[in-house]
């Protein structure tokens, strides 16, 4: 009778050890252990009509406090009263990463933050960079593409992987 409780208790213990384990897996490994483990990250803003004046170089940044952040928001909108605060962000357990694909002077470009893949020993953000072929006929107005999001806090090192891709409009 006594074993039959251990082994009820062990196999409890078990479905509950591994529950929380696979509750903790994100694609194929467990965080820290593995190279399939990425962060889910939230995107705060994105847009492709960002500042012409300021802001002009292809650039990637990272926040890690709340006065630099609010900064190059106020980079990115200026003096517009009419543009959206900046979302709430707490910096004691997030950062904030940014891209900026710089202006361009015309329509059909964009950049965004496909992944952010936590490494052992560093965390790899990839970002892609769009761009139309010779081809295509675009609006004439300068625009600035950008994409940030806030992703949980690391103290590893960040390290960028551009992915540039063209499409074509055909001819």
């Amino acid at each position: 009778m006594k074993e039959l409780q251990l082994l009820a208790l062990a196999t409890f213990f078990s479905l509950i050890i591994g529950g929380g384990l696979f509750l903790l897996v994100e694609g194929d490994s467990i965080p820290g252990f593995g190279s399939n483990y990425s962060p889910a990250f939230k995107t705060l803003d994105v847009g492709i009509d960002g500042p012409t004046d300021v802001l002009v170089e292809r650039k990637n940044y990272i926040f890690r406090d709340k006065d630099d952040y609010l900064a190059f928001w106020e980079l990115l909108y200026g003096n517009d009263p009419t543009a959206q605060n900046a979302p709430f962000v707490n910096f004691t357990r997030d950062h904030v990463i940014a891209v900026v694909a710089g202006v361009k002077s015309s329509g059909g470009y964009d950049i965004y933050i496909r992944d952010i893949i936590e490494g052992i020993d560093e965390r790899l953000i990839e970002t892609v960079i769009i761009s139309p072929d010779g081809n295509c006929a675009a609006t004439g107005a300068l625009t600035n593409p950008y994409h940030i999001v806030v992703v949980k806090k690391t103290d590893k090192p960040l390290r960028a992987i551009e992915v540039r891709e063209e499409y074509s409009c055909g001819e």
